[in-house]
C-alpha cells in the first residue's frame, strides 16, 4: 500500500524511538507488565524491580 503522507506529518505512539538504558533507569519508565517482569527476573537492578512492582503476578 502506498501513502502520499511524509513521515514528519505521521502521529506516532508505541515504538516511536529506540535508546538504551541501564536496567536501574529502564525500570524507572512506565513499562508493560511483562517488560517489567522480565528486567526484574534477570537479577540486574532487583532492589528497583522488587520496589516499582516487578513482583506483581502474571
Amino acid at each position: 500500500m502506498e501513502t502520499t503522507v511524509f513521515p514528519e506529518q505521521m502521529t506516532l505512539l508505541e515504538g516511536q524511538a529506540v535508546d538504551a538504558f541501564d536496567i536501574e533507569s529502564a525500570l524507572g519508565l512506565d513499562l508493560a507488565p511483562l517488560a517489567r517482569r522480565v528486567l526484574g527476573a534477570s537479577g540486574l537492578g532487583a532492589e528497583t524491580a522488587k520496589n516499582s512492582g516487578a513482583h506483581d503476578a502474571a
